[in-house]
């Protein structure tokens, strides 16, 4: 990175971390800092402390502050550290100070008016009202619009140059909805303009017209302020594909190829097929560029109607290998090593193998909150994962992937929290393993699969790592069932395009159906789980977002387990030898598996993960009734829901305010809104290539997570008299305090 090529933005967040630490890390030396003199007549050279925009009404007054080049100083957290001893020198040293030029502020001046005119207002007039000096050498600027009365569209008419009797009802019908996308009465902007010829050719290229086009012209009268739209039209002949050709795809099989563009020579033409074949390669993931190019007959030739077609492509590299590593620090700390190897054409035929390596050590029973716990309590738990996947396209039919995936794991779970002295801790030798079908729709705004699932899991003791010997209480699980997967994409970026990243405005729903008709004939598992959920976004600012989630989960159990942990204080007190013991510890093992848990980075972030919902001390071996930590059961009915502002700072740093609740209950489709667990909080987002890295603090409301109740909902003294809906564990607290602090990439949803 050039030194003089950081960005404000990454000044700031730089700032905030350490400014020695970041320069150093990027070899370079900031500039000297540059005097300020502000010392003409014409205030040349001050530092702009703030540029205000009056008299707009039908321009926001962000949208003309983003046209133009006098601009506000970008200070770090907006300049509240100016003046604190030690930050003030980070401010100083890490902003940039934007200076007045008023041939720059002059020529800003033109550009909005320019602005206004493109929006219908021609007689929008712009002047800099004042340049205020403000002590310490800044100024502010005032920017005065009289916006004058606007242009309105009075007339909207179509001319034909072939006009034609026999065209098809539903082309008429697409060039009429289109022509009124141009709406009578509404101020005259170019952009609307332009929008409306573009949808008018679009209706006829879609259906079959691939020569097509559409010519636009407006008389505008100033006096009366009214603006008459006249849009020509020519279909030219009616067209159907002819040969369709691939060019630049070696190494891949065109023939493969052919089948994802699923466009045949003979099929009447279609911009919008094309443009769906190009998603279609795109979604392949072996191309770094796609352009399909029709081959119409040049100007002055006759024209053909019949149209070839060829798609120009460029292959991305086809093979990747990957080697990093990462830390959790939350509800556990670990770290770990990450190898990745992938291949596009696995074998040729567009087959897509991946394969994906992590080792890890887990500090047990190390937390967030209990991090500086004496050494001699930590023991590191290795962990390994391993899984393959194999994906084929145009499996069955030309756009429907097969999928076959395998996994072998060894871990803890981490609902298994027991922390006697000389502890039997649980991890599980995991191997699943999956196949089915992926299929996209309509633009892969929604996409379904249908997958067979089978997974095994085999206890043992960490302590001894005999893999033969399950731990007392513990058996093999063997779990196979069903999933059906759906999903609803409609979320839209600050570009108005597609974006599942940074979405803005829209909404995504989405649904996960398992039914297990068959189960492990051990533990009697029979049952139909399913979960939806749904997000919204609703732009309330040019770059403010309102982001909304409710969730929901119902578990319906078909056998019988589950009746034993999830009764109240059935399971709490007994020992290893207790007849009803091996009941609970059955119904753990299958909970855990198949229950739903709440709390965490992407669920309550007041609650460290798994913090909220049932919890009970079970008796998983001779040692653990000698603790009083409970641990987290799961439920069989789930509801989550989350309110979020997201707004920006400066450059890629922005920051947002949650409110969250949750709740999980132990019995069938019982939605208990009488323990919300509410917790709020903010955090910070800073833009990176795969997604925000954040950083959120969420505090739990006192007296809002039992509804009539400002006491601690577990209360360990007295366990007897714990409620069916009360027994839950300790959130545990940081420096005191009832908080969660979670990290991690990507929005919370």
């Amino acid at each position: 990175m050039r030194c003089g090529a950081i960005s404000r933005g990454r000044r700031a967040l730089l700032g905030a971390i350490t400014v020695a630490l970041a320069l150093g890390a990027n070899g370079c030396v900031k500039k000297p800092y540059a005097p300020i003199t502000c010392e003409r007549v014409d205030l040349s050279n001050c530092v702009i402390q703030k540029v205000e925009v009056l008299g707009n009404h039908a321009v926001s007054t962000s949208d003309i502050k983003e046209k133009i080049a006098t601009t506000e100083t970008s200070r770090l957290f907006g300049g509240v550290v100016e003046h604190i001893p030690i930050l003030g020198v980070w401010d100083r040293l890490l902003v940039d100070y934007e200076r007045l030029d008023p041939f720059v502020l002059d020529r800003d001046l033109s550009r909005i008016e320019r602005s206004y005119r493109a929006r219908g207002y021609y007689e929008a007039q712009v002047r800099a009202g004042r340049t205020i000096k403000l002590p310490n050498k800044q100024v502010r600027v005032e920017i005065v619009v009289d916006e004058g009365q606007p242009v309105h569209v009075a007339k909207v008419e179509l001319a034909w140059k072939d006009p034609r009797s026999d065209l098809r009802p539903q082309v008429t019908r697409a060039i009429e909805t289109a022509r009124k996308d141009l709406a009578i009465g509404a101020p005259f902007a170019e952009d609307a303009f332009e929008a409306t010829k573009k949808k008018l050719l679009r209706a006829m290229t879609d259906r079959g017209f691939a020569y097509a086009q559409a010519q636009g012209d407006a008389h505008v009268d100033l006096t009366a302020h009214q603006a008459e739209v006249v849009y020509t039209l020519e279909l030219g002949p009616e067209s159907k594909f002819g040969p369709i050709t691939i060019e630049g795809n070696a190494p891949l099989p065109a023939e493969r190829l052919l089948a994802a563009v699923n466009t045949h020579e003979g099929q009447r033409f279609s911009t919008a097929a094309l443009e769906s074949a190009e998603l279609a390669l795109t979604e392949l993931g072996v191309f770094g560029s796609i352009q399909a190019v029709p081959q119409l007959a040049p100007a002055g030739q006759p024209r053909n109607p019949i149209v070839p077609v060829v798609f120009r492509v460029s292959v991305a590299p086809l093979h990747a290998a990957q080697l990093g590593g990462g830390a959790e620090i939350g509800g556990r700390v670990e770290v770990h090593l990450q190898a990745r190897w992938e291949d596009k054409n696995f074998l040729g035929g567009l087959r897509h193998f991946s394969a994906e390596l992590r080792p890890g050590v887990e500090l047990y029973p190390l937390t967030l909150q209990t991090i500086f716990a004496p050494k001699d309590t930590v023991r590191p738990l290795p962990e390994l994962r391993l899984r393959t996947e194999l994906q084929q396209p145009g499996f069955v039919e030309a756009r429907t992937t097969g999928v076959l995936s395998a996994a072998a794991n060894l871990y803890r779970l981490p609902t298994s929290e027991v922390i006697p002295k000389d502890p039997v801790i649980v991890g599980y030798i995991e191997f699943a393993g999956r196949a089915g079908v992926e299929r996209r729709f309509w633009g892969s705004r929604v996409n379904s699969s249908f997958y067979a699932v089978i997974q095994h899991d085999q206890p043992f003791a960490y302590r001894t790592y005999d893999f033969k010997t399950t731990p007392p209480g513990f058996t093999p699980i063997t779990l196979p069932f069903l999933q059906t997967t759906a999903s609803l994409d409609m979320r839209v970026g600050q570009s108005g395009k597609a974006d599942k990243v940074n979405p803005h405005s829209g909404f995504y729903f989405q649904n996960d159906l398992q039914v297990m008709p068959l189960g492990d004939a051990g533990h009697a598992i029979h049952d139909v789980r399913v979960r939806p959920e749904l997000r919204g976004y609703i732009p309330i600012a040019k770059r403010w977002t309102l982001a909304l989630r409710a969730a929901s989960g119902l578990l319906f159990p078909l056998g019988s387990y589950g009746t034993k942990l999830l009764e109240p204080n059935v399971c709490a007190g007994l020992k290893p030898s207790d007849p009803a013991a091996a009941a609970c510890n059955a119904d753990l093992q299958v909970l855990q598996f198949r229950a739903f848990f709440s709390g965490g980075a992407n669920s309550n972030r007041g609650y460290p993960y798994n913090g909220v919902g049932p919890h009970q001390k079970v008796p998983l071996s001779n040692i653990t009734l000698n603790t009083n930590i409970p641990v987290a059961t799961g439920g069989l009915t789930l509801w989550e829901g989350s309110l979020e502002l997201r707004a920006p700072i400066v450059g890629p740093l922005g920051t947002v305010f949650f409110v969250d609740g949750s709740n999980i209950s132990p019995s069938v489709a019982q939605f208990d809104f009488t323990a919300p667990h509410l917790s709020a909080g903010f955090g910070l987002r800073y833009d990176t290539p795969v997604g925000p890295a954040r950083l959120d603090l969420g505090v739990r409301i006192p007296c809002a997570q039992k509804l009539g109740s400002c006491g601690p909902i577990y209360d360990p003294s007295s366990p007897e008299k714990a409620s069916l809906s009360s027994a839950e564990g300790e959130a545990g607290t940081i420096f005191g305090l009832p908080i969660a602090i979670s990290i991690a990439i990507g929005e919370a949803f």
